[in-house]
């Protein structure tokens, strides 16, 4: 899942000969306030719409005007989990990407992310989910899994996030079973504190999405 895969290539990078007003108008039109900036194929790098809006002749090229770019970038060999951290950090919608010798490769952006996330971590997938709570000393992902699978099911993503100030994991599963009976019978039976079970047919679509951000967002 290295980034390289994940490059789009519709959004052109601005280039230091580019006029001001050219670059308001790309970032208009891809509906996005930071764009790279390229000097022939080298990366310079993040050029953000308020920093453009401040110059008062919006004729002159970018490499005439006195900009602070933002210097912040992955590389290609990087994983796709390094632009989702990248994003969430960094605050940005865009994620620029280069070569080890400091070449442009191209961006991803928040969009591409969550939905090379959501392929991946079978969001699309029918099935059912399930939410445990598990103290952190009893916590063994091998021990679930067992259960899932001994119940006639198997796990296809899950997720793990420590709740604040306390020693209880929040285990998230995507199981390929709708029927949920016989898994969290197991679950009962073990002593497991199900907090939650949905088939993701039966969702509503405001969980849905909140659970798509949940199994995008949780593990960064």
């Amino acid at each position: 899942m290295n980034t390289k895969a994940y490059i789009k290539d519709f959004i052109p990078p601005l280039k230091s000969s580019d006029s001001v007003v050219r670059a308001l108008q790309w970032m208009q039109a891809f509906n996005l306030n930071h764009l790279p900036v390229v000097d022939g194929v080298k990366y310079k790098g993040i050029v953000t719409e308020n920093d453009l809006k401040k110059i008062e002749d919006k004729e002159k090229t970018l490499a005439a005007c006195d900009l602070e770019y933002q210097n912040v970038y992955i590389f290609e060999t990087q994983y796709i989990y390094d632009a989702l951290e990248f994003v969430t950090v960094k605050g940005l919608n865009i994620v620029p990407v280069i070569s080890k010798e400091g070449n442009y490769r191209g961006l991803l952006t928040l969009v591409d992310i969550i939905d090379c996330f959501a392929q991946n971590s079978s969001v699309k997938t029918p099935g059912g989910i399930i939410i445990l709570n598990v103290d952190r000393k009893n916590y063994s992902m091998q021990e679930i899994a067992r259960i899932t699978e001994s119940n006639g099911a198997l796990i296809l993503s899950s997720s793990v996030n420590q709740l604040p100030d306390s020693e209880i994991f929040e285990v998230t599963l995507k199981v390929d079973k709708l029927d949920l009976s016989r898994i969290l019978a197991g679950f009962y039976r073990m002593d497991y504190n199900v907090v939650a079970s949905y088939q993701t047919s039966d969702l509503p679509t405001d969980l849905e999405d909140r659970y798509q951000a949940f199994m995008t967002y949780l593990n960064v």
